[in-house]
């Protein structure tokens, strides 16, 4: 619509309707806020014949506040002028830089709290006995499987960029936890098993001796072990004179076999050990790391 005023002012009015493409840096989402800018300019007429500029009202640029994005927050916008020289001369332009903040809370609830949920329910194989392997490596690689899920969702709801964004600091380090639980099952089960084989808990001459003659049903053996007094034997008639004293020790087979749960005990104490320390290093590691997360991204907001 058009309309001509006496003193030759024209009033031009249109509606155009546009969908604009806003290039984004997402290296900090879903804690990111973006910078959009339009260009509105003539390609026919230089500055000369058309000059653009915005209204002289405070607010140029009136916005419905009942008009919201699902995921998106407009925080203000700022207009301004950017006419560019060229060969051809100089041409008026118009700017309008639109400020958008992501709706973090979304992400909180889909994304975030999902996986540190998934995080804090890997740290109960701390609690399981370490000769529980089938339920701690179910856990284990159940709550791995899970949050690699998670990632990947994450990721397809994205465009590929080269670059990493917050939400893969954020998921690389929740797997990484997951999968230093897994690390610390391992560690735990190898410092057991290395408990038994370690030189002073090796099978002692007694208990080779035993071994050896355990035949049939033969239930009792009397080993005699020889304890040499610390005087210098000189000669053969000396030594077979000489009252050595001796100790009758009696073996049984449930002793023996006590004996080497006592060892299996030992290798047990090694590794809930471990599992104890992880039930407060886990925890206060992630609590230090969402405290220098949070604050990173945030003050960098």
């Amino acid at each position: 619509m058009v309309w001509v005023d006496s003193d030759g002012r024209v009033f031009y009015d249109c509606r155009i309707s546009l969908v604009v493409i806003c290039i984004m840096d997402l290296w900090k989402y879903p804690l990111d806020s973006q910078v959009c800018e339009m260009r509105i300019l003539s390609y026919a007429y230089p500055e000369s014949q058309l000059r653009l500029k915005w209204s002289d009202r405070i607010r140029p640029i009136d916005r419905n506040m009942d008009i919201r994005m699902p995921d998106m927050q407009l925080i203000d916008i700022r207009t301004g002028t950017c006419n560019g020289t060229y060969a051809t001369g100089i041409w008026s332009c118009m700017t309008a830089i639109f400020i958008v903040e992501r709706e973090m809370m979304h992400h909180v609830m889909q994304t975030y709290l999902p996986s540190a949920l998934i995080v804090v329910i890997s740290w109960f194989n701390f609690w399981l006995d370490v000769d529980s392997a089938p339920a701690r490596v179910s856990l284990s690689i159940t709550t791995l499987l899970t949050i690699s899920t998670q990632a990947n969702a994450v990721k397809l709801a994205l465009p590929e960029v080269s670059y990493m964004k917050a939400i893969d600091v954020w998921m690389g380090s929740c797997m990484a936890f997951v999968f230093g639980v897994m690390i610390e099952f391992t560690i735990c089960h190898f410092a057991k098993n290395r408990e038994l084989s370690r030189s002073d808990l090796r099978p002692t001459i007694v208990d080779s001796v035993v071994n050896t003659l355990f035949v049939g049903n033969q239930d009792i053996v009397d080993v005699v072990c020889l304890h040499f007094a610390p005087t210098v034997v000189r000669n053969k008639e000396e030594r077979l004179n000489s009252k050595f004293p001796r100790q009758l020790i009696q073996v049984t087979r449930r002793a023996l076999a006590w004996t080497r749960s006592l060892r299996n005990l030992r290798g047990r104490r090694v590794a809930n050990k471990i599992d104890e320390k992880c039930r407060f290093i886990f925890p206060i590691s992630f609590v230090v790391f969402n405290i220098l997360y949070w604050s990173f991204y945030i003050l960098l907001n």
